[in-house]
C-alpha cells in the first residue's frame, strides 16, 4: 500500500522506530495537569439555570417506544433540582431534514411532547415547552424573546423545567443554513 503523501516509508523499520514515528505524527496531547474536567456533580447549582443536553431520541410517530434513555436521565435531573438548579432540557428527535428535497419538516410526531408528558408523570413537575415560529421547509430560524418569560417562570419555580423544541427543527442544527447558502 502506498504511504500517505509526505509520510516516510516505515517498511522494515523496528517496532520502536515505527512507534516513535507514529508518536511524532500524532496530534499534540493536551496537558490536564492542574485541571480536570468539570462535572455537574461538582458545580454550585443553587439558583442557577442549567442547560442539559439529553439523549431522548426515543420517539417515533409521537410515541415513546423505549423509555430507557429518558429513565437514564432522571437521576441527573433529580440531582440538579435537589441542589437548587433549574433545568432547561434539549434533545433531538428523528431526522426531519430531507436531503433530496432540502426541506425540513416539523411534524407533531417528531416533537418532544411525548417525552415531556412522560417526565411530568415520572417526576410530578410541570415542564414548559416554548413554541417558536416555524418557517415551512426551513424550520425554526431563531429563538424569540418569549423564552425569556419561561426562564423567569423557571427561576421563580412556577414551572419545574423548560424543555426546548426538537433541536433538529432549528435551521442551523445540521448545518442547514450553511448548506443552503451554497
Amino acid at each position: 500500500a502506498p504511504e500517505p503523501h509526505g509520510a516516510p516509508s516505515l517498511r522494515g523499520a523496528s517496532r520502536e522506530t515505527q512507534a516513535q514515528e507514529f508518536v511524532s505524527r500524532s496530534p499534540p496531547r493536551i496537558s490536564t495537569m492542574g485541571s480536570r474536567l468539570r462535572r455537574v456533580q461538582d458545580a454550585d447549582l443553587k439558583d442557577k439555570v442549567v442547560l442539559v443536553r439529553v439523549d431522548h431520541n426515543c420517539v417515533k410517530d409521537g410515541v415513546i417506544h423505549d423509555t430507557f434513555r429518558v429513565d437514564q436521565s432522571i437521576a441527573t435531573l433529580y440531582n440538579i433540582v435537589e441542589r437548587g438548579g433549574r433545568p432547561i432540557l434539549m434533545t433531538h428527535v428523528n431526522r426531519p431534514y430531507d436531503k433530496k428535497s432540502r426541506q425540513l419538516t416539523c411534524r407533531d410526531e417528531d416533537a418532544v411532547t411525548a417525552v415531556v408528558r412522560y417526565l411530568q408523570h415520572k417526576l410530578g413537575v410541570v415542564f414548559a415547552v416554548p413554541t417558536f415560529r416555524i418557517e415551512p421547509g426551513r424550520g425554526i430560524l431563531d429563538v424569540d424573546t418569549s423564552v425569556n418569560w419561561l426562564i423567569e417562570d423557571l427561576k421563580h419555580r412556577r414551572v419545574g423545567g423548560v424543555y426546548l423544541p426538537n433541536t433538529r427543527w432549528f435551521e442551523g442544527e445540521e448545518g442547514l443554513a450553511a448548506a443552503d447558502a451554497d
